[in-house]
């Protein structure tokens, strides 16, 4: 009997062409999920911090989502669909050249919009001071940008969304509210390191209480999250939404070495480094999504079960 099984849940199998379709919500093991990932930072972070000598501040929030997707990830319900297809990873294609077709996709519209504020002087451009380290820079981000992708885009669009029952809606708000999880910069640790796992979750809901007092970069987080999800409701898989994602953190990543973003009167309309933190950078990730969606072609053959 598989684990999720052992947990209460139940699913019909399904197959590809129905990814659309809406399923019961899991809440029991979406439940343990949660609760496994809240233990994970209570008890695992303090012991980094020991171990590693890092700031509980980031990995904190690591050791929360990589908790979550091992814990759901390995109870995954032998009895309903197979693994891959939970993950959002099923597809009829070839996956790595369904993720460089998004990876573009995401890339080029955002590279022609960082070189459009660089004419309007909303950033500078600094050049490349150090060639050995800025040709380091763009090979080493690649693969980066692959395991950024992988790793947001299934926990929250793969199996978050096969948690909560195949809906696009909550999985998109729960992907925005996640980004503003992180510890303030500022926030000064105290000095007991064994209760820096309950310190950051405190932290985390008083940074999450900070950032949904920020209406537009929220909203620039929701339209990343819903253009992600819209891509692999399109696609029917999570391929193309993580060349997506990791064409967006490739281009933002490496115009960080090359430029910086100038504080002006029109930041509204501009944005940060951020992107989606501004009107035209709203534009800029609408175009996406809308190029994809009226140029993918769906196939229909369906998934192995297992």
């Amino acid at each position: 009997m598989g684990t999720g099984v052992i947990l209460g849940e139940t699913m019909p199998k399904v197959n590809n062409s129905n990814h659309r379709l809406l399923q019961p919500v899991q809440g029991r093991r979406l439940f343990f999920a949660l609760i496994a990932a809240i233990a994970s930072v209570i008890f695992l972070t303090p012991l980094a911090v020991f171990l590693l000598d890092v700031s509980p501040r980031k990995t904190s929030v690591t050791i929360l989502r990589f908790s979550f997707l091992i814990f759901v990830a390995s109870t995954w319900n032998r009895a309903g669909p197979g693994l891959l297809e939970e993950s959002g990873l099923y597809t009829d294609g070839t996956p790595l050249k369904i993720w460089w077709r998004g990876f573009l996709m995401g890339a080029i519209p955002l590279a022609l919009y960082v070189i459009v504020l660089t004419f309007l002087d909303e950033r500078e451009f600094k050049g490349i001071r150090d060639q050995g380290k800025f040709w380091w820079a763009v090979t080493k981000y690649l693969p980066l940008a692959l395991v950024i992708g992988f790793l947001e885009d299934m926990l929250f669009f793969g199996f978050l969304r096969t948690l909560l029952g195949r809906r696009l809606a909550p999985a998109v708000g729960i992907y925005a509210i996640s980004h503003f999880l992180a510890p303030s910069k500022q926030h000064v640790w105290q000095g007991d390191s064994w209760f820096s796992g309950l310190e950051a979750l405190q932290e985390m809901g008083h940074a999450l209480g900070v950032g949904v007092g920020k209406p537009v970069e929220l909203f620039g987080l929701v339209l990343v999250g819903a253009t992600l999800a819209c891509l692999c409701l399109k696609s029917g898989n999570i391929w193309a939404a993580m060349g997506v994602h990791g064409g967006w953190y490739y281009v933002r990543t490496i115009s960080r070495k090359l430029g910086e973003d100038l504080q002006g009167q029109h930041e509204w309309l501009f944005g940060t480094d951020r992107f989606y933190d501004g009107m035209l950078g709203w534009v800029a990730i609408l175009s996406t999504g809308l190029i994809f969606w009226f140029t993918w072609k769906e196939t229909k053959k369906e998934p192995p079960q297992e």
